[in-house]
Order: structure tokens, then sequence, then C-alpha cells
């Protein structure tokens, strides 16, 4: 059966999402493909030396509770980057700027020049092109997606954030403030779920963080992945199940 929309024809919007019925929670769980769940969780258990070794398995398991046919899509390597200022985006410099699928206005690629006030004067600093500071790489983020016209910007709903660590790199506390500054510069982009939340992975532990509010980030207790009641799964399937039209 030929795709309606293959590369070698013109391009076309697609038309929009067709609504259904959501499924139940145990439902979305059961449907997981069983090599998917033996794959991440025999791979978590072998407490790999690399954890590029954890990525495959992790993305089959994303992309198998956030499914393609529902227009979720997950980034490995997701970019977060930093939001201008509205007076840095002034019309003057709109051609210095560009408008990231999650809604934010950034500094251009082609930016050539950085105004920064030193006491009372304005001092004219030249940076190299593409030059962007504070720019974030979560291992995964997991987006809904809205197609867009040719030429528009592309419209990405942030709905996951995945974080990995090994245990044996990184303290925990550490790597809680790395996903932390994760999250919240995902609550500075506007297009984040209102129910956005981040999980840091290390070796069966997970914690999930949330923001309480503006700058003000929280952690619930850590728990194990494999512990009764399937709590990671459950709540990725939740998060599913409420961005599934």
């Amino acid at each position: 059966m030929q795709s309606e929309m293959p590369l070698d024809q013109p391009l076309k919007l697609p038309s929009s999402i067709q609504q259904e019925t959501p499924p139940s929670i145990p439902d979305h769980m059961a449907g997981i493909e069983p090599w998917v769940i033996y794959d991440l969780k025999s791979t978590i258990m072998e407490n790999v030396h690399f954890e590029h070794q954890l990525y495959g398995p992790l993305n089959s398991f994303l992309e198998a509770i956030f499914p393609v046919r529902r227009r979720f899509m997950t980034k490995p390597q997701g970019l977060l980057r930093k939001v201008l200022e509205f007076d840095e985006s002034e019309d003057e410099y709109m051609e210095e700027v560009s408008f990231g699928s999650t809604g934010g206005i950034h500094r251009s690629r082609n930016h050539r020049m950085l105004l920064a006030p030193i006491v009372v004067y304005l001092l004219i600093i030249p940076l190299a092109a593409g030059a962007e500071d504070e720019k974030f790489f979560p291992d995964f983020i997991t987006v809904k997606v809205t197609p867009q016209l040719p030429g528009k910007p592309r419209q990405h709903l942030m709905v996951a954030i995945v974080e990995v660590k090994r245990n044996d790199k990184v303290s925990e506390t550490e790597a809680l403030k790395q996903v932390a500054k994760y999250l919240q510069r995902a609550w500075e982009l506007p297009g984040h779920s209102e129910n956005l939340c981040a999980y840091l992975v290390m070796g069966q532990k997970v914690h999930r963080l949330w923001m309480q509010s503006k700058g003000r980030w929280r952690a619930d207790p850590p728990f194990s992945m494999f512990e009764a009641g399937d709590k990671f799964t459950k709540a990725l399937c939740e998060t599913a199940i409420h961005h599934w039209n």
C-alpha cells in the first residue's frame, strides 16, 4: 500500500488529525509491544557501561507510548534554546532572530552583533555567526506536532522530558539540578503542556520533576521503575492519553 504522501511527490499539508476515543490507561499499557518492555528492562538490569546504550531502548519505549500516528514525535537530544526578552526582539532586531518550533523567539544563527550595556554606554561586541549561549540538550523531548504550511514556524507542544544518567558518573543532586534547568527552560517557552513533567532515570530509579509555579520546581519521591504498579509507564501513558487528540 502506497503512502498518501510519498517523498517523491509535491509537498502537501496533511489534513487535521482524526479524532478518536483515547484508550484507557490499562489498555494503552497493554498495547505496548512485549519486546519493547523486555529490551528496556533487560538493558537497565545489565547496568550497561555507557549511557548511550540506553538511548535505543528508551526511544522505542517512548515511541510505543507516544505513537506517531497520533502525531507525537520524540526528539533525541532535543534542543531547548534561551528565549529573548521583549526588548531584545524589537523591530530593528527582527532580522536577527528566529522563531522556534515551541513558540519562542531566539537569537538567529546569522546574528553577528550583541548589544551589551556597560555603565551608561552601549558597547558593540562582535560575535561569530551562530553564537548562542545557554543551549540545553535533554536526552529526549516528546512533542505533539501540528503541521504548518511551508514557510511557517513549526508548531510543537512539549509533553514530556526524559534524561538518563549513570549512577556512578554524576551525583543524584547534580543530576536533579540539571534536569530542573531543562524543565524551567521548557516552561519559559510558550509551547509546553500545562502538565509538562521531566523524568530523571538513574538505573532503576526514576525521579519525576514538575513546576509548582514560575521559577519553582518540585520533585516527587523517587521510585523504582520496576516496582508494583508500573508507575513510570502509567504516568507516561496518562500524558499520552491526555494529548491523544
